[in-house]
């Protein structure tokens, strides 16, 4: 990347209000380092606010989401670049709002459940998703291979929107699943 991109980039991030952003290939262990990191940005920017908590919370969830669910094509360097999960950690001055964004691959067999899944959490209301929670909770069904599936549950009680979402084609086997959840 030339020095020019490079600060194009860099304003991208500015304009967007872009705290933290993570490219690439994530590990249990980079994900530690970041989760250091963004605590340290957070208890300065909000010290003593609730929202921190949020915002932390949703990005460790957002984190794990990749960490556990995220595909990839092979290991050759061309697909690693092409296939990088990003996450950012941002204010919107416009909604006056912190959001937390995150872009992984999944199997395109895979978007149907997952849209269906976000549909349904966010037409309920704040009341009925913390049912919907306690009885996913108490049931002890697993939603998946991975676990309880309780992830896009609780980002959706600490977010003070519905949560948002699309997917990118990238190939005949996968696409890019694109989240945003405001805290």
């Amino acid at each position: 990347m030339n020095i020019e991109k490079i600060k194009k980039y860099r304003l991208l991030l500015q304009d967007n209000g872009i705290i933290l952003s993570i490219s690439g290939v994530l590990s249990q262990d980079l994900l530690s380092i970041f989760v250091e990191s963004l605590k340290a940005k957070l208890e300065l920017l909000l010290p003593i606010n609730p929202s921190a908590h949020n915002i932390f919370n949703i990005f460790i969830e957002q984190a794990q989401n990749i960490l556990n669910y995220s595909k990839t094509q092979d290991t050759n360097i061309s697909s690693l670049i092409n296939s990088s999960n990003i996450i950012f950690v941002g204010y919107d001055n416009d909604e006056k709002l912190f959001y937390i964004s995150s872009s992984n691959l999944i199997a395109n067999d895979d978007m149907p459940k997952v849209k269906e899944r976000i549909e349904y959490i966010n037409s309920l209301d704040s009341e009925e998703l913390k049912s919907y929670y306690k009885l996913a909770r108490k049931s002890g069904v697993k939603m998946h291979e991975k676990g309880a599936g309780l992830g896009f549950i609780e980002m959706a009680k600490k977010s003070s929107k519905k949560l948002e979402y699309s997917f990118e084609s990238y190939d005949e086997s996968y696409s890019f699943f694109i989240l945003k959840v405001y805290c």
